[in-house]
């Protein structure tokens, strides 16, 4: 994963700067690189906590092969 940098706030005028009032604004591509990173963290516990029952090797196969497709997108 990528880290991305939070772009210039929006308006940074004198008086808006000094109130604190000025928000930083997220681009949509890091929004969908921290939306993939939850997935990916998500299946990842889920697997760790299969893992112990072999019964359950397709599964956590399946859920290996989703975690290494959202990680080369």
């Amino acid at each position: 994963m990528n880290l991305h940098e939070v772009s210039q706030p929006e308006n940074n005028s004198r008086d808006m700067l000094l109130t604190g009032v000025t928000g930083k604004k997220y681009n949509l591509k890091f929004a969908k690189d921290l939306i993939k990173k939850f997935k990916v963290k998500e299946l990842e516990t889920q697997r760790s906590d299969m893992k112990g029952d072999t019964s359950l090797m397709n599964e956590i196969f399946e859920i290996t092969k989703q975690i290494n497709e959202l990680k080369k997108s």
